[in-house]
């Protein structure tokens, strides 16, 4: 397939709109309901992991039912046009609250955030999918993850330069107030980037040749869950995504309560964030020229220690620490740009082995293992903050102080180097003929 350079922008930038609601919710969520909306911060934690567990479990069966059109002749683009319309009415909803009460505002973001999560799955997938299901060569789809995530971190850009500086007001009605505007605009920005990857949804279908593999439930699982392959690159993406979000979820609280400068995070959230943009043309440029095994260990090594030497850094000053979060970005956007680029390649050796194309369905569970790993991360250092008798808005005692420590810095680090060892096994694998 002749996929030229506008086709390539257009699916990338589907990942911009995207990324306004993600990193939103990713980077401010916990602090958005425990000091915005006013939920003690187990709860919290438990609505963020309920969400996520119900949005990865919609996700393998999104996953079959779009490989099961595909396997009839239909493509992707009645997902591509309707679902980013929902889902944008759904993120409005998340920043609407109907009370001043801690539990009428519980029960409603909790229903809130499923209905949300529900519509940006029936977008996600489909639009991830595409990533694996375009016939290219390997070397393309790393181009395209790198492409993806740059389009993905202007977004985080944005949150962290404008969404962010919201969170240090502390008034909650003027806080509520912009982010509700800010909603608005993220819901518009979404349908019109995701439109954009109609196009390339419809020639890559077109190349695939539909109709010529038939598909159903058993042979769909089999061939995701039976293979070593896949396995080992969905547990990767686990161990990344339970771990290395802490730091930014854990963030504000590190600036608030141990640091004392809450005025840094949309600071630091802006050079993670541009770290991050500046890794992909640095990382693509060395995937050309260096194998991506030895990539991929440089990225999680080099972010495992940056983790920890950002522990030692914490009290230093603004510049040291501005330059610290920057390298956490710029590893972090390799590792990322990384992983989610052997999708493609993960999907051929299923194609090899089973004989059917199942696209979806692996983008689906990598889905459905990366949002319930990220919940169950919240919910773990929700109640671990609780554990350590944390209060919201108090001066916090030693145990309450080195518990935002560990979450935010030390467990990230091993999170990444756990990766590494799953990374090179699973390259090891791919390589096997």
């Amino acid at each position: 397939m002749e996929f030229q350079l506008q086709r390539q922008l257009g699916y990338a930038s589907g990942n911009f709109g995207k990324s306004l609601m993600w990193t939103s919710l990713d980077y401010l969520q916990l602090f958005y309901l425990t000091e915005v909306a006013g939920i003690p911060v187990g709860w919290a934690g438990a609505i963020i992991l309920l969400s996520l567990l119900w949005d990865g479990a919609i996700n393998p069966f999104i996953g079959y039912w779009i490989d099961r059109r595909a396997s009839a002749g239909l493509d992707y683009r009645p997902f591509l046009r309707w679902a980013p319309v929902a889902s944008g009415i759904g993120f409005v909803a998340l920043f609407w609250l109907p009370s001043e009460q801690a539990a009428t505002n519980a029960a409603y973001l909790l229903v809130a955030m499923l209905g949300f999560r529900t519509a940006y799955a029936l977008l996600d997938v489909p639009h991830n999918a595409l990533l694996a299901h375009m016939p290219v060569t390997s070397a393309m789809r790393m181009r395209l993850a790198g492409m993806r995530f740059f389009f993905s971190s202007l977004g985080g850009l944005i949150v962290a330069t404008l969404v962010a500086p919201q969170f240090v007001k502390t008034d909650p009605a003027s806080v509520g107030g912009s982010l509700l505007m800010m909603a608005a605009i993220a819901a518009v920005l979404l349908c019109l980037t995701i439109w954009l990857s109609l196009g390339p949804s419809r020639l890559a279908m077109a190349e695939r040749g539909l109709g010529h593999e038939a598909i159903n439930p058993a042979k769909f699982l089999k061939a995701i869950l039976r293979n070593k392959t896949a396995v080992l690159y969905l547990a990767l993406a686990a161990i990344f995504a339970a771990t290395t979000p802490l730091f930014a979820k854990i963030l504000p609280y590190l600036l608030q309560y141990v640091r004392r400068e809450p005025d840094l995070l949309p600071i630091l959230l802006a050079s993670l964030t541009i770290g991050q943009l500046i890794a992909m043309p640095i990382w693509t440029c060395l995937l050309v020229r260096v194998k991506s095994l030895a990539i991929g260990l440089i990225t999680l090594v080099g972010l495992a220690s940056t983790f920890v030497l950002t522990f030692w850094l914490k009290q230093s000053p603004l510049a040291i620490i501005v330059l610290a979060t920057w390298l956490l970005g710029f590893f972090l956007g390799g590792a990322i740009q990384i992983i989610w680029g052997l999708a493609g390649d993960v999907a051929d050796r299923i194609a090899e082995e089973a004989r059917i194309r199942v696209d979806g369905g692996l983008l689906a569970f990598l889905t459905l293992v990366q949002k319930a790993a990220i919940g169950l991360g919240a919910v773990v250092a929700g109640f671990a903050l609780e554990a350590s008798s944390f209060k919201t808005g108090a001066m916090q005692g030693l145990p309450a102080l080195r518990i935002i420590e560990v979450l935010s810095l030390f467990v990230p680090a091993g999170g990444a180097i756990a990766a590494a060892i799953l990374f090179w096994r699973l390259s090891r694998a791919l390589n096997q003929k």
